[in-house]
């Protein structure tokens, strides 16, 4: 730690940062995909960048062994037969040291400052052929995370950012950026952040505009629905919306196929309705089974390892902090974590481990009467 702290500790912990962005290497030209592990890389130094804080919050600690012991109690087979609560415990914890490290620091100007930087860094990487997707037939940017709609994240943020901030040489940079992911959750992750705000700041000017986009939205679906389009994308959206309008009888979700599959596996426990499967068992279950989907939005997992007390006491907790960090340097950031995680899971806590530290920035909020932030007006 002496070593660390010789050297400026904001710029060691943006190192670390943009490590935890780089989680494999695909090189399409060339044929090549291999892991690089540097989100592990990056949360371990993190860690020992940031493990000075967790004297702040003994309390908090206590709190997450004991929820942590709680579901070894009533699921102990699965903390024995996988590794998974293990890691939810890690992360947890890095999660709550980054949380009190965010009253040190702007993490806003930090984020903002790696996401721009790596989104330059993966662009010239495109242009030499590595980082991209061709699944659906496109090349698609798709940089060091494991598919292009992981960008999702990053790119909401920084573009919310810099429309407030009238930065517009740099948004249309992440115009261009979002375009080259071709990627329906990127697309809908952006208008799903404005209605999320909206519901948020809600007057009557607001409310009008909620039944404009309804509309407008409503009238988009049906067209889609009766596309007969060949491009891969469109034919995507089509069946997705298909599937839903026929309530599962014709096109295609995956989101929805993969919660029926979980109501269905609750219903083998009596406590999994209440109290869910324990942390991380989503992927222990995913792992144990011949399935090559995996559920993609954070509700679901919230339901299927938490169950439903978990579900509302993250309900609660996400508006909580949605109007705790309404006029903050947060919001933007907030909001963005909290749109992403409705509609995806892409790269797992390299995305989500800004919404656990945000959670936790909240109830420092909620409990420290002394504690103070900036603020920064909201849209």
């Amino acid at each position: 730690m002496q070593a660390f702290n010789k050297i400026d500790k904001t710029f060691l912990i943006k190192s670390a940062i943009f490590f935890t962005l780089c989680i494999e290497v695909t090189s399409v030209p060339l044929g090549i995909y291999f892991p690089v592990y540097g989100n592990v890389i990056g949360f371990i130094f993190l860690t020992l960048l940031l493990i000075d804080n967790i004297k702040y919050s003994v309390y908090a600690v206590f709190l997450i062994i004991s929820i942590f012991l709680f579901y070894f109690i009533i699921n102990y087979s699965y903390y024995i037969n996988s590794i998974e609560p293990y890691k939810a415990l890690a992360y947890s914890i890095i999660a709550l040291l980054l949380s009190l490290d965010f009253i040190k620091r702007d993490y806003k100007i930090i984020l903002e400052d790696v996401f721009f930087k790596y989104l330059i860094f993966i662009a010239f990487a495109f242009i030499i052929g590595i980082g991209i997707d061709d699944a659906g037939g496109s090349k698609r940017i798709q940089g060091f995370l494991s598919e292009p709609s992981a960008l999702s994240l990053i790119l909401c943020f920084l573009f919310w950012t810099y429309l407030k901030e009238k930065k517009y040489k740099k948004l249309i940079f992440i115009i261009i950026i979002t375009l080259m992911t071709l990627s329906l959750v990127v697309y809908a992750q952006l208008f799903l952040f404005y209605i999320i705000n909206l519901l948020i700041n809600i007057n009557f000017k607001t409310f009008i505009k909620l039944i404009f986009i309804s509309l407008v939205l409503f009238t988009s679906l049906l067209i889609i629905s009766n596309s007969d389009s060949d491009f891969w994308l469109i034919r995507k959206a089509s069946d997705a919306v298909v599937y839903s309008l026929s309530n599962g009888t014709e096109g295609k979700n995956t989101r929805a196929v993969d919660l029926d599959k979980l109501n269905e596996e609750q219903k083998n426990n009596s406590y999994s309705y209440l109290f869910g499967n324990g942390p991380n068992y989503l992927v222990y279950y995913y792992g144990t089974r011949d399935l090559t989907a995996t559920t993609q939005n954070m509700q679901s997992i919230i339901y299927f390892n938490f169950g439903l007390i978990g579900c509302l006491v993250a309900i609660v907790w996400v508006l909580y902090t949605a109007f705790k960090l309404k006029n903050s340097v947060y919001y933007i950031l907030f909001l963005s974590t909290v749109s992403y995680s409705l509609i995806n899971t892409a790269s797992g806590i390299v995305n989500d481990i800004y919404l656990y530290a945000l959670l936790f920035y909240s109830a420092r909020l909620l409990f420290s009467v002394n504690f103070k932030h900036k603020v920064l007006n909201t849209f």
